[in-house]
């Protein structure tokens, strides 16, 4: 029996000495009667050394999450747990190094005669530098993406995106947990939602991109619906489980009002030198007929049948004439003189000029100034423009007894001021269209007033936005004190 056993020892020395892990055997005392080949490289001790010293208490130092190996084994002796370990341990090695090893450690029934534990340990320096490694360039990475101004969305071959970056959620206004998993149709609009998955498996099996590697101009979906213009351009990464789509997505919406706003500049510029040609060749011809049709009514002074056709014809002519200036002062160049003043003068001096508009009627303007400091620094003729265009509106709207608030209030650099009347408000399907130029109720005027005002405030800095109130109409100034 005994040879037998020498034998299996023999057989197990071989065995072992041959691993590519660390291997080492305990007595149930702790002491240590096998350290192999492996064991000495990663801990730079020699057996001998190991096998004197009797322990690995040195090599494996308890610290603040676990114990050393011997104070671990407890539990195998004890009968308590069979297998112990599978957790990595720093450990200190001969040669004043240290090393990163993952230790699992189970009882042997009966090793040269009695009960042992058998300890096999992977040296997990190198995998564990790696991870580091790689943790460390996905932080960078991670940083490089969630400072970039673009939005970075990835998705895979079947359209479900994978990660995104704090751009992406600021631009689509979605959490990173609300998009990653979905697919990315969530971010766009009808119809590119339903053809996108399409045009990933055309590409797939044909190889023919319609955006991958293109750059273009689509439509984004935001969280809450609104759809935007974007530019986005699409890369394909190809690894070993697939490819993966980045895109990077710019929100162009600010561009495309810059645009707009560019190409309105253009075209009320040429509009502008039009008109002003026109009216200036047409001015000689109104003055003309001014004098013809005031000589004809002179021969026409017992005859009031053709004095209405030619009072007629003067007003036409006055309306044509209006037309020409209010097309001129929208298209024209805003040119401010600012200069400082008191913002209620400016409105008071607006209401006395409508005077003659007011009469024959009790319509009051009340004033609610919730501010100690009215002073600005504006153009007045221009903003006094602004004034008389939404009061005028008012009167018009207005009965014969009505009331126009006027509320000024302090935002800190501007002011808010609140007009509103008690008339019969504007309609659902006209509010949109306020500001439009040449949109116009009225069977008279060239729907060029409320365009000129927003026009005017826009160029000191400011706005103009309809109230939502129940009856009545209201609008709403911001103007900045400079």
């Amino acid at each position: 029996m005994t040879k037998h056993s020498n034998q299996s020892t023999d057989s197990f020395r071989q065995l072992v000495e041959t691993a590519s892990c660390m291997i080492v055997v305990f007595r149930e005392d702790r002491t240590i009667v096998f350290f192999n080949e492996c064991a000495e490289a990663i801990t730079a001790y020699t057996a001998a050394d190991v096998l004197s010293r009797g322990h690995l208490d040195g090599i494996f130092p308890p610290n603040e999450s676990q114990p050393g190996v011997c104070e671990s084994l407890g539990p195998l002796f004890d009968g308590r747990e069979t297998k112990i370990g599978g957790c990595e341990q720093l450990i200190n090695c001969g040669d004043g190094s240290h090393r990163w090893v993952d230790w699992t450690a189970k009882l042997l029934s009966s090793y040269e005669g009695a009960p042992a534990a058998f300890l096999v340990a992977h040296d997990v320096t190198e995998r564990r530098a790696a991870i580091a490694a790689l943790r460390d360039q996905e932080a960078r990475l991670r940083a490089v993406l969630d400072t970039a101004a673009d939005g970075v969305v990835m998705i895979d071959d079947r359209g479900v995106i994978r990660s995104v970056n704090a751009a992406a959620e600021k631009i689509f206004r979605y959490s990173a947990a609300e998009m990653i998993g979905q697919n990315v149709s969530l971010l766009m609009p009808e119809p590119f939602s339903n053809e996108h998955n399409v045009y990933i498996q055309q590409y797939l099996e044909t190889g023919r991109a319609k955006i991958i590697g293109i750059g273009r101009e689509v439509e984004g979906r935001r969280k809450s619906g609104e759809s935007f213009p974007c530019s986005v351009a699409v890369s394909e990464v190809k690894l070993s489980h697939g490819p993966l789509f980045t895109g990077i997505v710019r929100d162009i919406t600010e561009q495309k009002r810059a645009e707009i706003r560019s190409l309105q500049a253009e075209r009320l510029a040429a509009i502008g030198e039009t008109v002003t040609g026109l009216a200036h060749e047409s001015r000689n011809a109104f003055q003309r007929s001014q004098a013809c049709l005031e000589m004809l009514t002179l021969e026409l002074e017992d005859r009031p049948d053709e004095l209405q056709l030619v009072e007629r014809t003067q007003r036409a002519l006055n309306h044509l004439h209006r037309l020409y200036e209010e097309v001129r002062d929208y298209a024209g160049q805003i040119k401010l003189d600012r200069q400082p003043c008191d913002i209620s003068h400016v409105w008071r001096d607006a209401w006395s000029h409508l005077e003659l508009k007011r009469r024959g009627t009790s319509i009051e303007l009340r004033e609610t100034i919730s501010c100690d400091n009215l002073s600005c620094n504006v153009d007045w003729f221009a903003i006094g423009q602004v004034f008389r265009n939404i009061l005028e509106n008012a009167i018009d709207a207005c009965s014969r007894d009505g009331v126009i608030e006027l509320r000024c209030s302090d935002e800190g650099a501007a002011f808010r001021i609140s007009l509103r009347d008690n008339g019969e408000g504007i309609e659902p399907g006209v509010r949109e269209h306020v500001f439009d130029a040449f949109f116009t109720t009225r069977t008279k005027g060239t729907g060029l007033g409320m365009a000129i005002v927003k026009r005017i405030l826009e160029a000191h800095g400011g706005s103009i936005e309809i109230g939502d109130v129940t009856t009545g109409a209201e609008f709403i100034v911001t103007l900045p004190r400079s």
